[in-house]
């Protein structure tokens, strides 16, 4: 047995990119084998819902973003209840499933959040487990 503290984390798209969804939550639970006990913190997922009416009980909001993005309002309501937000952004742009106008939409958004909360892009999903893992260590 070992004490931790524990953190309740919530993982999802604000695109619709669920292998990296999956990934993050893979990243977690392996970061929490590998690190709590030493640490002494522990990630607990919790599901991802972004109804204003839910109380939301989240410690840390990690968000991830594609070629499109919604539910800002979400983010934006966790910076200001002081909750910790991660956000990742594909850097990855295919051409032929990327609109224009939507692209813009994510760059404004990456741009007003980067001043107000941890935004790193990433070009696959082994960089973004990597990255993930880092920040897990600094949170506190």
């Amino acid at each position: 047995m070992f004490t931790a503290k524990v953190y309740r984390v919530m993982v999802g798209s604000l695109s619709g990119t669920m292998e990296e969804v999956f990934t993050a939550k893979e990243t977690i639970r392996k970061w929490n084998l590998d690190n709590a006990e030493r640490a002494g913190k522990l990630y607990m997922l919790t599901d991802w819902s972004v109804k204003a009416d839910k109380l939301q009980v989240e410690d840390v909001v990690i968000g991830i973003v594609g070629n499109w993005v919604e539910n800002t309002d979400f983010i934006e309501k966790s910076i200001k209840e002081g909750k910790q937000v991660i956000l990742f952004f594909n850097a990855f742009q295919d051409p032929n499933n990327t609109i224009l106008r939507e692209q813009e939409t994510v760059l404004t958004f990456r741009n007003k959040m980067q001043d107000l909360c941890f935004c790193k892009r990433y070009n696959n999903t082994s960089e973004l487990s990597s990255i993930l893992g880092e920040r897990l260590l600094s949170i506190d």
